[in-house]
């Protein structure tokens, strides 16, 4: 084929005739349908067909077909399942001689031609296939046929076949081969706009625990577990008139189709049964469970984003019930869509500035002196006014926000605090930032912190980070070490919340925090009917014996400070001395002390 095309399309005309010229002028479908219909009218053949080999589902599916003067409408079923490899001859011509027994019918006299396309690395990709009365003739115009046709059918198929796996890279999960959401939303809205009138009901499923299967066996084998998953899921639906989704990481959603609701519980309470079987990972039996979430239309919801939103809170309500078992939404799981919004509003809020810190003293009262602030952070939300951390620092840390949220505070306490140091001569002066334990562990904390104080010329000593018990605690071996690395610096550690948590003479005895603080809820037992209160007392005296500043929290009425400095506890913050501050009161405040 090295003539020049002009030379080629001269020959084509010339050997079989215009008509043949304008089959060249199509692409795509068109360019199959009038090949083969200009081969039937040709040869005078009952069936022409141009067929594609699909190696993913191990099929020949028909790209066009004329058969007894018709063409075929375009949606084809792959007319047979191969056997193994087409690349070996053997076997191609053991399916030739399938496809004529398949599709000859009660053709008298018949006989068949083909030619097998290939790809520039010459494995077969398709065929031409002609069933005829055989004549010299005839096999001699398909002869030629098959010459001046060949390599162009041939890029078609291919050029086809790079179509198909655009689109499928475009509408399905690479890994698992179910739709991806978006397409599947899309198709789900599509079908209830045509057809409302059809009930469907809507799972939502996650596999229980999936990110400790990743810890343990890693992301590859993480991986594995969802493709082997996706394919049971796919089996145990496979007679069922449901529409299949790989929602996101380990979760994934099913439309079932005119259905009713008994059918759906049914259906719901054999997935949970069926998917609990182990699946096998090189030579380990992974067992694992499933929470699902159902939802109806049009009882729950118009439209997909409703139908799976509700689904979704379902399936943690059945998470909430001990996992590996299924719930149905209820309108009083309705209170989880106000959570859901606003993990949506996190990030425009953080974008748009809306965290802003507030300052609460911390007063030495036998030096009867203001010591340092603690920042703690509030949401200028638009619509809801201020929101305290505890409305929003646990969807944070859901929403992996919560490093921003941190960032954005001990950045800013830096700030302040330097204006204040020079403001009042006073480099003394300390600022106390809480430390979520996202934000803790963050390889890049030492970092930031050293970013910060550099950033702003603070002495180190000016910082104090506080943490929490149960922060510690959750991988103590390491915070020792970022601890160590921290107070190596001259940053002060503060163990926030003391007695809420485990409160281990152990472990505090391990950690090499600098002061603990007593949590607000044993300060507020002071005053109320007892005059001792045994908690309070054990928790000064271990600090003590622990050499270890301690800190009063929440300190509301002077019975409480009388009976702290008492206990030999002098350093107090809350609501007796100064609520919470903007920065701008909070330098009031300090220029009145």
């Amino acid at each position: 084929m090295g003539m020049k095309r002009h030379e080629a399309l001269e020959e084509i005309e010339r050997v079989l005739g215009i008509r043949a010229v304008e089959v060249l002028t199509h692409v795509g479908e068109e360019y199959f349908r009038s090949l083969v219909k200009y081969i039937a009218e040709t040869l005078h053949a009952p069936i022409v067909l141009v067929g594609e080999v699909d190696e993913t589902s191990s099929k020949i599916n028909v790209l066009a077909m004329y058969r007894n003067g018709n063409l075929s409408d375009g949606d084809v079923q792959p007319i047979l399942a191969l056997e193994s490899s087409l690349k070996e001859a053997s076997f191609y011509e053991k399916f030739i001689h399938q496809l004529f027994s398949r599709l000859k019918g009660d053709i008298e006299g018949a006989g068949y031609l083909e030619m097998p396309l290939k790809s520039y690395k010459g494995e077969i990709i398709g065929l031409i296939f002609i069933i005829n009365i055989e004549t010299t003739e005839t096999k001699e115009k398909a002869e030629t046929i098959f010459r001046l046709f060949r390599d162009r059918t041939a890029k078609e198929i291919a050029r086809n076949k790079k179509e198909k796996r655009l689109l499928k890279l475009a509408h399905y999960d690479s890994l698992t081969n179910l739709l991806e959401r978006a397409t599947f939303r899309k198709m789900v809205d599509e079908e209830i706009g045509k057809h409302p009138e059809i009930k469907r009901g809507f799972f939502f499923i996650d596999i229980d625990n999936f990110k400790m299967i990743n810890d343990s066996f890693g992301h590859k084998k993480g991986d594995e577990l969802l493709v082997k998953f996706a394919k049971r899921l796919k089996d145990i639906m496979k007679n069922e008139n449901a529409l299949l989704c790989r929602n996101s990481g380990d979760e994934f959603v099913i439309m079932l189709r005119d259905v009713e609701k008994d059918q759906v519980y049914n259906l719901a309470a054999n997935l949970v049964n069926e998917l609990q079987y182990p699946l096998i990972l090189g030579e380990n039996a992974v067992f694992i469970t499933v929470s699902i979430g159902v939802s109806f239309f049009p009882e729950h919801g118009h439209n997909a984003d409703t139908l799976i939103h509700h689904a979704d809170l379902a399936m943690y309500e059945a998470k909430k019930d001990g996992k590996s078992t299924y719930r149905f939404y209820q309108s009083f799981m309705e209170h989880h869509y106000e959570r859901f919004l606003l993990k949506q509003e996190l990030r425009r809020g953080i974008a748009n500035n809306e965290f802003v810190l507030y300052y609460q003293p911390k007063v030495d009262i036998i030096q009867r002196r203001t010591i340092g602030f603690e920042a703690l952070v509030r949401w200028n939300h638009p619509e809801k006014g201020f929101l305290s951390p505890s409305e929003f620092i646990e969807l944070a840390e859901e929403d992996n926000t919560i490093e921003l949220i941190g960032n954005l505070g001990l950045d800013e306490a830096c700030k302040q605090l330097k204006c204040w140091q020079e403001e009042f001569s006073n480099k003394q002066l300390t600022i106390a930032v809480n430390m979520s334990a996202r934000k803790f562990f963050h390889s890049d904390l030492v970092h930031q912190v050293q970013e910060s104080i550099s950033k702003y010329k603070l002495p180190y000593s000016s910082l104090v980070i506080e943490i929490t018990e149960t922060t510690a605690i959750k991988d103590f071996e390491h915070a020792v070490k970022i601890i160590q690395k921290l107070q190596s610096l001259g940053v002060h550690i503060h163990l926030d919340d003391f007695g809420k948590g485990f409160s281990s003479l152990y472990y505090l005895n391990r950690l090499p925090v600098n002061a603990i603080k007593i949590d607000r809820s044993f300060i507020q037992q002071i005053g109320q009917g007892q005059k001792e209160n045994p908690i309070v007392n054990a928790i000064i005296a271990m600090a003590h014996s622990l050499n270890l500043d301690v800190i009063a929290e929440g300190v509301e009425t002077n019975v409480q400070l009388k009976y702290l400095l008492g206990k030999g506890c002098h350093i107090m913050q809350g609501y007796y001395f100064s609520k919470p501050l903007p920065a701008d009161k909070a330098g009031d405040y300090l220029r009145r002390m």
